[in-house]
């Protein structure tokens, strides 16, 4: 795999406002993952507009330049007290019903297996790279009903292990020309290790709950806590 390919985990994530005349915006970024035989697209809680909407209104696409779009089965996030530092519970999952994509139009590189390993063609340090979909280059048509999503991509390094409960902080390289960091949050991080071979080992450290172009500070929700949320949402079901 090489390392734009990581580029194409990472889509926009669209709602649908059921407004006539202004049916779509953009909710910011998110990730489709696959744990144990399941779907999962991630995002930040806090892109979610509200409370009581439907799954189907989610739009999460095959890929950023795709005209198909996932099917929608149940969306849940974690519960949190009044009293509670919330910051790690700031994640929302919709389930993507397996069963019922067509896999032959799906490109399955696209989507993160937790459980395994990868390796990329590529040299130099050490690196985190977030991608995302910044609302700043973000284009929607109500006219013609168009929305263009452009991807972007940012570098940074680790800036400090657990700065919050589940939460990592990590420094970026720049701001690349933007303004602001909305739109970004849900977006995918991942590190770039030197395999000592030529090669990059990549993880996916987790998903990016918020960032500013200013402070140039980013914070990551970790991976490990994502698999422990969905481990607790499978385990419920099963009783």
């Amino acid at each position: 795999m090489k390392v734009k390919a990581l580029a194409n985990i990472v889509r926009p994530l669209i709602f649908d406002n059921e407004y006539e005349g202004y049916e779509h915006n953009s909710l910011g970024s998110c990730v489709v993952i696959e744990y144990a035989s399941r779907y999962f697209a991630i995002t930040a809680l806090h892109n979610n507009q509200g409370d009581g909407y439907e799954p189907k209104q989610f739009m999460v696409p095959h890929s950023s330049v795709s005209n198909l779009f996932f099917p929608m089965k149940e969306v849940f996030s974690v519960e949190t007290s009044e009293n509670e530092d919330t910051d790690h519970k700031d994640v929302f999952f919709i389930e993507i019903p397996r069963e019922d994509i067509e896999e032959d139009k799906l490109d399955l590189d696209t989507i993160i297996n937790f459980s395994e390993n990868y390796y990329v063609s590529s040299t130099g340090e050490t690196k985190y790279i977030v991608h995302g979909f910044p609302d700043e280059l973000q284009e929607i048509n109500f006219d013609k009903k168009v929305i263009k999503n452009q991807r972007f991509a940012v570098s940074g390094k680790l800036h400090s292990r657990e700065c919050y409960l589940g939460i990592d902080q990590i420094k970026f390289d720049g701001s690349a020309g933007l303004n602001s960091f909305s739109g970004m949050s849900g977006g995918g991080v991942f590190s770039l290790t030197p395999n000592g071979d030529g090669r990059f080992f990549y993880k996916f450290e987790g998903i990016l709950l918020r960032g500013t172009a200013t402070s140039l500070m980013g914070y990551v929700l970790k991976r490990e806590v994502i698999q422990i949320y969905l481990e607790k949402f499978i385990g419920q079901e099963n009783g």
